[in-house]
């Protein structure tokens, strides 16, 4: 007797193929193990076609209509997959995070003192915004992906990592208390804003390069980020009664 097994519960995460392999040992067809490759292949193929239009166009002209075209699919398989557009554009998002945070950890690695690597990781956040700037609009927008999505979180959530090491090293604890944390979203909001408005504001037409550009901005913060701490950590874990 052969036994078919349903495209849709094919394409379901592995614990629903295992209870299908559970209830109908040795039974599974080679149509449905066909379907299970075919899918985790589009999959690839969707992501490959998403990341090259957003690059191109930004998220704003982004289609799933388009991406199934590139990716050689049916314009109903990114549904399949992903849900919505929504949902392949967070899965392009958690793709460009990563990167972006790669980028970061790298560039940390190559400073050596705590001073030169908080510059470093700044330099890397900057060149990231313009090596991709469509996705680095992405990573940050609250419009085209879903910001409730457990991954998603996850990896927004380590792309912070690099600077807030840093910055604990400059102080010297492991401890991120919230004078320190006060530092970090200064350091992050420099930064963040040295990327936009080289982008998209004036800066976007300074003859000077972005990397000089935000060196010197990084440096004359750097005094703000240095001065002694005013609570030591366990001042600043204690509460008024």
């Amino acid at each position: 007797m052969v036994v078919m097994v349903p495209f849709q519960s094919v394409l379901q995460p592995t614990p629903s193929l295992d209870s299908v392999k559970a209830s109908w040992p040795g039974r599974l067809t080679v149509s449905s193990r066909c379907a299970r490759v075919f899918s985790m292949s589009a999959t690839d193929d969707l992501m490959a076609a998403a990341l090259e239009l957003v690059t191109e166009q930004g998220p704003a002209g982004f289609t799933l209509r388009e991406a199934a075209r590139r990716a050689g699919v049916s314009h109903a398989t990114p549904g399949y997959l992903f849900g919505d557009r929504r949902g392949l554009l967070t899965q392009v998002a958690v793709g460009g995070i990563r990167r972006f945070t790669a980028a970061m950890e790298t560039a940390c690695r190559n400073g050596d003192t705590p001073i030169d690597r908080l510059s470093a990781i700044g330099n890397a956040y900057v060149a990231f915004a313009r090596s991709e700037p469509h996705i680095f609009r992405l990573i940050f927008s609250y419009e085209h992906v879903d910001s409730s999505d457990a991954e998603l979180i996850d990896a927004r959530m380590a792309s912070q990592g690099p600077l807030r090491r840093a910055m604990a090293e400059i102080y010297g604890t492991d401890e991120v208390t919230p004078e320190i944390l006060e530092r970090i979203q200064l350091a992050r909001a420099t930064v963040h804003g040295i990327a936009r408005l080289t982008l998209d504001g004036p800066f976007s037409g300074t003859p000077r390069s972005e990397r000089e550009l935000a060196a010197s901005v990084i440096a004359a913060l750097m005094p703000a980020l240095l001065a002694p701490l005013t609570r030591t950590a366990s001042e600043s874990s204690k509460r008024p009664s």
